[in-house]
Order: C-alpha cells, then sequence, then structure tokens
C-alpha cells in the first residue's frame, strides 16, 4: 500500500524510483486510486490527466509486466468545502475511457455512491468529513467493505464459470 496526502499521478510518475519499487513486491494485482485530488485542480484539463493517468500505468506496467490492473474512480466531493465538484464527474470519465481503452477493470466508486451531488448525503449521515473531501473512518470502513464485497462477487462469478 502506497499513499500520499494530496497525491496526484503525476507525483507517483516524478518519484525517482516509485515504479521500479514496486517490483520488488511482485504484484499480482495493481489497484490505482487516484482522483479526487486532480479533481480539486481547476480547471481539470481531461487530456493532461489521462495522459499523466497513462505515465503512471505503463510506468508500473513496465515493472510489472504480468501484473493486472484495477483502477477505481473517486467518489463525489465538494469543492473548496461547499461547492459540488462538477470535476469529479470529468475526473470519472477519464477513468472509466482509459480503463476501457486499455482493457482494465474499474471500480466505479463515483458511480456506486450515487454519482453528482452524491457527497451531500455522504456527508449528511456522518460518512463525509466537514471539508467535503475526506471521509470520516466510518466512510472508509464503508468503502472498504464495498470494495471487498465487489471484489469477491467477481472472483466467485469468475471461478463459477471458467473452464474446469
Amino acid at each position: 500500500t502506497v499513499g500520499a496526502n494530496g497525491a496526484e499521478a503525476f507525483h507517483y510518475v516524478r518519484a525517482r524510483y516509485f515504479a521500479e519499487q514496486t517490483a520488488v513486491v511482485n504484484p499480482d494485482l495493481v489497484i490505482i486510486s487516484l482522483g479526487t485530488n486532480e479533481a480539486q485542480r481547476r480547471p481539470l484539463d481531461a487530456n493532461i490527466t489521462k495522459a499523466r493517468l497513462d505515465s503512471l500505468v505503463q510506468a508500473i506496467k513496465g515493472y510489472n509486466p504480468n501484473a493486472v490492473f484495477l483502477l477505481t474512480t473517486p467518489p463525489d466531493s465538494y469543492y473548496r468545502r461547499k461547492y459540488y465538484n462538477t470535476s469529479v464527474g470529468t475526473m470519472h470519465t477519464v477513468i472509466v475511457n482509459y480503463a476501457k481503452e486499455h482493457d482494465i477493470a474499474v471500480w466505479d466508486l463515483y458511480s456506486i455512491g450515487g454519482g453528482y451531488k452524491s457527497c451531500y448525503s455522504w456527508k449528511k449521515y456522518g460518512l463525509m468529513q466537514r471539508d467535503g473531501v475526506h471521509f470520516t473512518r466510518a466512510g472508509y470502513q464503508y468503502q472498504g467493505n464495498l470494495l471487498y464485497t465487489a471484489f469477491i462477487q467477481a472472483y466467485n462469478k469468475y471461478v463459477s464459470t471458467r473452464p474446469q
């Protein structure tokens, strides 16, 4: 697990040995969960964002050619604590389209969580902090449970349908 507050895809690409060091772990699965920080930028340029995502995926793939990738979309959030963040929808589209173009699995938390303006409900039910971007402990646990459930369901479906 790697994470840094405020990090965007390009930060990991710029980190001198990041992609190379992932090879030490020899991952079977690489989950890339980015987009919330990118969506806080104004303006969000979809082409630059896609290129940065591609640079990160390709760098990690270069050192882990047998790894399978899973991209996640960011959940809805506020911008500057009080505005609905329209850029999250753009980020969602960039990630989903990139995943389709590159035959990469995607877990669509943006849609699962309710899409545009769903951050209101996350906050109302105590799952999102007052800043409208970060989640409470319960919110992160809920997201983790959603991902776990989706992952197990997909795995069980795979096992039940694969050739014997």
